[in-house]
């Protein structure tokens, strides 16, 4: 089950989410509108563990309700919250991702390093920068379809 905190920093609401983003989502969702103070509004997703379709379903209702009065930022996104976003946009609202977790896998000796990239470096490099494997070195390529990555996160 989802549960979620949120801080105001005076410019800013900051949404916290932990756990699942499963059946039965709208009813925690509910509470978000009445927590929250600011029109600008962060989700933190660094701690979204499972999700699944029903899940997605309201998520994606729930945000683009929610997003349509607000502007919208999520950060530290999973790389399964990503890809289900990328398959139902309004997972985020009309919101932009700024930071999502990318897994990398080296080709030679299969070692995978999850890290946390930041929007602005992939507008500044070739998309995602490069990134050598800490066991023998090589370069280490993203396992996420780059390509399907659209304004969403990158605009």
């Amino acid at each position: 089950m989802l549960v979620f905190d949120v801080q105001d920093d005076g410019k800013l609401s900051l949404v916290r989410f932990r756990g699942d983003i499963l059946e039965g989502v709208e009813t925690v969702l509910a509470g978000i509108p009445a927590a929250v103070q600011r029109t600008s509004v962060r989700f933190d997703c660094e701690h979204i563990n499972y999700i699944n379709t029903m899940g997605v379903g309201a998520f994606g209702r729930f945000m683009k309700n929610f997003g349509a009065t607000r502007q919208l930022e999520f950060v530290r996104c999973p790389q399964s919250f990503i890809e289900h976003a990328m398959m139902v946009p309004s997972m985020v609202g009309g919101g932009r991702v700024t930071s999502l977790y990318v897994n990398f896998e080296c080709p030679s000796c299969r070692r995978h390093r999850l890290k946390l990239v930041d929007r602005s470096v992939m507008k500044s490099h070739d998309l995602f920068p490069n990134e050598p494997c800490p066991g023998c070195s090589k370069p280490m390529h993203i396992m996420l379809d780059a390509d399907a990555l659209d304004e969403r996160f990158l605009g």
